[in-house]
């Protein structure tokens, strides 16, 4: 058997993937910002602080040789560890599939396939409007069936612009509305036709193709 020396990126997102964690909960953990953690993750920070590396490192009980990739991190059970499935689908695709329960995933517009639960499905992002804190190419994990509160993170269709957006969830009595956070795009307000179609439960960073 023969050991692949992955890369950064990699290495770090099965770390999150096999300690059941998000980037947001490892940023509370360990006080580094999640859009830097972010960054790591999705390659967009080559060269990270060596000391972000070793809080990282230490908090998996790596060592940060083994956490950048130049030495394996040896895991037989690793080899082992059962995978579920869950559709992965192309933003703009979600609120035309999920409005059919689904019954698109044979035709072509499924993108991979990734994780757990039959309720779940998962998109990567696509544009700015919710930078810094969510990187354009963030693959999102969301739940079809969950209750959104207030603040929750959400991917809603728009059925009059027949649109998909990533936005945060705002409640203000009978009203909804929907907040980027980027501050150049403006506050929508969810209307009697508009789909809330799941709520965010987990933020990955790549995802393996499905055939």
């Amino acid at each position: 058997m023969s050991n692949i020396i992955q890369s950064l990126p990699a290495i770090l997102c099965s770390l999150l993937q096999a300690n059941r964690i998000n980037e947001s909960e490892l940023s509370r953990r360990t006080n580094i910002p999640r859009a830097t953690i972010n960054r790591i993750a999705s390659g967009k920070s080559p060269s990270p602080r060596t000391d972000t590396l070793k809080l990282i490192a230490q908090y998996f009980d790596v060592t940060v040789d083994q956490l950048i990739g130049t030495t394996p991190i040896n895991k037989e059970s690793d080899a082992t560890t059962q995978v579920n499935y869950l559709p992965i689908f192309e933003m703009e695709k979600c609120g035309e599939i999920l409005n059919s329960a689904y019954d698109s995933i044979d035709n072509g517009k499924i993108l991979g396939a990734w994780t757990d639960a039959d309720s779940k499905f998962a998109t990567k992002l696509s544009g700015d409007s919710m930078w810094p804190q969510f990187q354009e190419g963030t693959t999102l994990i969301l739940d079809s069936r969950n209750s959104q509160k207030n603040r929750d993170y959400v991917l809603a269709y728009l059925s009059e612009q027949k649109q998909v957006i990533f936005r945060q969830l705002l409640l203000d009595g009978k009203f909804q509305y929907l907040k980027a956070l980027n501050p150049i795009f403006p506050t929508v307000e969810l209307k009697q036709n508009d789909k809330i179609l799941g709520v965010l439960v987990e933020t990955r960073c790549s995802f393996t193709s499905g055939q």
